[in-house]
This record gives C-alpha cells, sequence and structure tokens, in this order.
C-alpha cells in the first residue's frame, strides 16, 4: 500500500524539522521539539523509537547527510558546507564526519 504509515509520517515530521532548522549553528533539541510541538521527553522517545538515536544524534545525522548531499551536486567548498549544515567549526565538522564514513569530508569528496 502506498501510504505511509502513522510512524512513518511522524518520523518524516521529524526529519523534516530538523531539516528546516539545520541552518542554524545554534539549533537545539528544545527548538525541534518546539517546531514539532511536542515536549522533549516526548521528543526524545521518538527519536529512539524511529531512529535508535537520540535527538542530537538525529540533528547531526542529517546534517551530515546534507553535506554529503551538497558535495555530490555542488561545487560549495568543505567550509561553506559546513557552514550551510549548520555547523560553524570545522575541526568538529572533520570529525564527526570521519566519525560517521570513515574519511574526512575532502577525502570523500575526492572519491565520490
Amino acid at each position: 500500500k502506498d501510504a505511509e504509515t502513522p510512524d512513518m509520517k511522524e518520523a518524516s515530521a521529524i526529519i523534516e524539522a530538523v531539516n528546516a532548522i539545520l541552518p542554524d549553528c545554534d539549533a537545539t533539541v528544545d527548538m525541534l521539539a518546539d517546531r514539532l510541538r511536542i515536549s522533549r521527553t516526548a521528543l526524545s522517545a521518538k527519536c529512539k523509537t524511529y531512529f535508535s538515536l537520540t535527538p542530537n544524534e538525529v540533528i547531526r545525522d542529517v546534517r551530515l547527510r546534507k553535506a554529503v548531499e551538497l558535495m555530490k551536486t555542488t561545487d560549495m567548498n568543505i567550509q561553506q558546507i559546513s557552514i550551510e549544515i549548520g555547523i560553524a567549526d570545522q575541526r568538529y565538522f572533520s570529525r564527526v564526519f570521519k566519525a560517521k564514513y570513515g574519511v574526512t569530508p575532502s577525502e570523500y569528496r575526492n572519491k565520490a
């Protein structure tokens, strides 16, 4: 069947809300919860249920996926991408990117 299950709709809504706050370097779990009009506790429970991640991990994961998408589809440099996804500290961006993908953003882009 084509209809999304209620769970999939809720999971999609969380991802959409993360994407909406993504460029904000100061994006927080509280901002995400406010955007979804749910409590921080409810957000944590939903993130655990749907993604097996904490809300902060969901935000970081969506940021890193967006970074990969930008590397593949734009000529933006790594620093521009880092800022675009809401991570102002490029060293931190490189560290979390490497932790997820096993290579630095520059190495990833050179392979892509």
